[in-house]
């Protein structure tokens, strides 16, 4: 291909002809100049570059696709382009966004991580803590990360320098958004993105809260530490599974009903009518409830 390229300052038109013919000679090699172009870009390989062309190549991709950004084991071809930003159009298979942990080691810094890792169709929001006093080398996909240069400015996956040390960290998954299987109200089950909040107690969903979308509404479930769990529908009526009425007392002579939930040491209080065979009392929204007594 080099000496295809190279022919192509032989084949550049000359002011031969008409107007017209110069135009389509000149058209003729420009589309030729694209062409090989194009070739060149998508078969770009180590074998094009020398040794030192390759580390320039290496500084003009850092700070061309974006300052701090290490892409590795990556073919690059013109479906990576910047359409609307830095980067448009790229696919990976994980991201994560702890990437200051060699950083915070370097510093000292044993203060809380918040990051985000997304794989395998989730997305999850983890808090790290650590003690200051575990250590361990950053390892991702099972390779192994060394310092490149004394002054920890560039990782590298070659073995034989300084190991990239980190602290270790405990960490909890605070938040994941996922799709999951989920039963619906009309008796299907259907595949939703869900929320689930909280870390839980380490037992199934112990602890832990779900968002999702119903057939017949926007649902929000908390399972409970032994693994109760109390589920509200928002639709046309909010369903709960609701406390039950621990004590109700209805004191005729002021025009109060007195009752406690399951649970409850402190009691609410409604106003109330008494008809001849019935006791009305209207909730702070002015709904009325009539019960009758036969």
């Amino acid at each position: 291909m080099a000496g295809g390229t190279a022919a192509l300052g032989d084949r550049f038109p000359g002011r031969v002809g008409s107007v017209e013919q110069q135009v389509t000679a000149l058209r003729g090699y420009v589309y030729m100049l694209l062409e090989n172009l194009r070739y060149i870009l998508t078969n770009l390989d180590p074998s094009n570059f020398s040794e030192s062309g390759l580390a320039e190549l290496g500084e003009l991709v850092a700070e061309t696709v974006r300052a701090g950004l290490v892409i590795s084991d990556a073919v690059i071809t013109e479906e990576l382009c910047a359409e609307y930003g830095d980067i448009a159009a790229l696919t990976v298979n994980s991201l994560r966004t702890d990437y200051l942990r060699a950083q915070r080691y370097l510093l000292g810094d044993t203060s809380q991580l918040d990051y985000i890792y997304a794989h395998d169709g989730e997305i999850n929001f983890i808090t790290g803590t650590t003690d200051g006093l575990s250590t361990e080398q950053l390892v991702r996909g099972g390779v192994s990360y060394w310092w490149a240069d004394a002054e920890h400015s560039r990782m590298t996956v070659e073995p034989g320098g300084e190991p990239v040390i980190c602290y270790k960290y405990q960490e909890l998954v605070k938040l994941t958004l996922r799709f999951e299987a989920m039963a619906m109200s009309n008796g299907t089950a259907t595949v939703m993105p869900v929320i689930v909040l909280g870390a839980g107690t380490g037992i199934g969903d112990r602890g832990k809260a779900f968002i999702y979308k119903d057939s017949e509404g926007l649902v929000i479930r908390q399972v409970t530490g032994s693994g109760e769990y109390t589920e509200v529908t928002l639709g046309d009526y909010v369903d709960a599974k609701h406390r039950r009425l621990a004590s109700c007392e209805i004191d005729r002579t002021s025009g109060v009903v007195s009752y406690m939930y399951e649970g409850e040491t402190a009691a609410h209080t409604l106003l109330c009518t008494e008809g001849e065979n019935s006791v009305t009392y209207t909730w702070p929204d002015g709904f009325t409830t009539e019960v009758s007594m036969v």
